[in-house]
């Protein structure tokens, strides 16, 4: 009889040990964790970096996990594996896929939640031209720069002076096989549109990847001539009069580099109640002629190059003066200037 007990024990234990083993089989825990990952995805850049990825096990008890690749037992060159973790040290298109790990007890297996390695190749961005662009004053000027590679799910977005263009204007034209174009088009140019642009292309959740800067210039008419004199002439024989005109043509300032100086010059001018006149010029100085004797005369001077015109510079008066010739002597009887002693024979004569 205590053969027979001992015996019975020992199924008993058997079973209990069996039953134990697989209430551990169906309660084990498994986490597939990476300190890369968001949201199950861990994003690789092909040829760049390294992913480790941890198989948390918690069973009770002492197991082996194994990894799984697309389920199937991993079996990659470039991954190594040991009990808990696998390190992805060569980052190829091959590791691209689902991971997860899973544990066998009795002929029960129990796996992990999955994660997704997504693995990216960078883009390569090339500018179109990387000379110098200069455009006129309101035009429109359109930077060009392609984006090629097997991946395309990439984001693009202009910058320029190191800000990011995000209410540009930007147009995708696709070229060729895994090429695009990325062209950004700046209407109605304006000065504070020169600057150094780039194309940033974001890939996944990678850091962005810039083109080479490109310099817009916006060139516009020269700048508005100062120092306007007006200068009376010393009179001949007639009762005509001449007055020289001179003005200084300034260089643009630094931020409007690139605007080139005048090269003509508008000159207008205007006898008060009559309409205005205008002589072209190449220096800067002019002599206008057969102005009527006691003329009251307003001057300004624009400068032009190829783009335009610059605005006029303030208006300078000036009075002409009477011939030395005329025969007025009345001047110094009535204390009357030789202008107004004209003005009223002239009435005079009218009469």
């Amino acid at each position: 009889m205590p053969q027979v007990r001992a015996i019975t024990s020992f199924i008993r234990c058997i079973f209990f040990c069996v039953s134990i083993l697989q209430v551990q089989a169906g309660n084990c825990k498994l986490t597939l964790t990476s300190s890369t990952a968001q949201d199950g995805l861990v994003y690789a850049v092909l040829g760049q970096g390294a992913i480790r990825i941890d198989c948390q096990v918690n069973c009770g008890q002492q197991v082996d996990s194994k990894f799984y690749h697309n389920f199937n037992l991993l079996e990659n060159p470039h991954i190594m594996v040991n009990r808990k973790s696998l390190f992805i040290h060569d980052i190829q298109k091959s590791v691209h896929g689902n991971y997860s790990c899973c544990v066998n007890i009795q002929q029960q297996t129990t796996c992990s939640n999955s994660i997704t390695v997504l693995v990216f190749e960078l883009p390569i961005i090339s500018l179109m031209s990387r000379d110098k662009l200069i455009k006129p004053l309101g035009g429109s000027a359109t930077m060009s720069a392609n984006v090629s590679g097997d991946n395309l799910m990439w984001h693009a977005v202009w910058h320029v002076n190191g800000n990011p263009l995000w209410n540009s204007t930007v147009q995708l034209n696709f070229r060729l096989k895994q090429e695009w174009r990325v062209d950004l088009v700046i209407p109605n140019l304006q000065y504070t549109d020169q600057g150094l642009y780039r194309l940033a292309v974001t890939s996944g959740h990678t850091l962005p990847l810039y083109s080479p800067d490109k310099e817009l210039a916006v060139q516009g008419p020269p700048e508005i001539p100062s120092g306007l004199r007006v200068l009376p002439v010393p009179a001949g024989n007639g009762t005509s009069s001449r007055l020289r005109v001179r003005w200084i043509s300034p260089a643009p300032p630094d931020h409007l580099k690139y605007n080139t100086p005048a090269t003509t010059f508008r000159v207008s001018y205007q006898a008060l109640g009559h309409a205005w006149k205008e002589q072209h010029v190449r220096g800067t100085e002019v002599i206008l002629n057969d102005i009527a004797p006691c003329t009251v005369l307003n001057v300004k001077v624009a400068g032009c190059n190829l783009i335009g015109c610059s605005q006029a510079s303030q208006t300078v008066q000036q009075k002409t003066s009477v011939s030395h010739n005329s025969g007025i002597a009345l001047i110094n009887t009535f204390m009357m200037s030789r202008c107004d002693v004209l003005a009223v024979l002239s009435v005079r004569s009218m009469a």
